[in-house]
């Protein structure tokens, strides 16, 4: 099971980063990188999932509600958006107990990254119902043309 945990991980693109820094996880959107970083001292001011409580301290329905408000701070045409998935995702140590979620969406006109690999915006909600601000960074695609002025 904890191998499948590390792999869940490390297909989403989450990696400890730093002594503070816990998890990081990246998203691509355009010439955008999405990039939300998850600190210890941020973790532990949020609920704990407790093993006892069949659900965690929001719903699902609420996690979505956030990441929609946050996407439509982040992308043009937000509402046509589609929700892809929501996922709960536990921290790594040391925040026993601690879990986010992670909700994608996809982008109405499916778009490539600079990777080459479809557009998915991956937005984090926290157990106290705050979906994260991501740091936004421009992105250079890879192979790209090089800018040449029309005739």
């Amino acid at each position: 099971m904890w191998s499948l945990f590390s792999l869940a991980f490390l297909i989403t693109g989450v990696v400890a980063t730093s002594a503070e820094t816990i998890a990081a996880f990246a998203s691509y959107h355009e010439d955008k990188q999405f990039l939300f970083e998850l600190d210890r001292v941020q973790m532990e001011s949020t609920p704990s999932w407790d093993e006892n409580q069949q659900n965690p301290p929001i719903s699902a329905r609420h996690a979505f509600n956030a990441a929609r408000k946050r996407l439509a701070t982040l992308v043009s045409m937000s509402e046509k958006w589609d929700l892809i998935e929501i996922v709960l995702r536990p921290m790594p140590a040391p925040t026993v107990g601690k879990w986010i979620y992670v909700v994608k969406f996809r982008p109405p006109v499916f778009s490539k990254d600079p990777k080459g690999s479809v557009s998915t915006v991956d937005l984090i909600v926290l157990m106290d119902g705050i979906a994260l601000q991501p740091t936004i960074a421009p992105v250079k695609k890879a192979n790209a043309a090089p800018d040449v002025p029309p005739f």
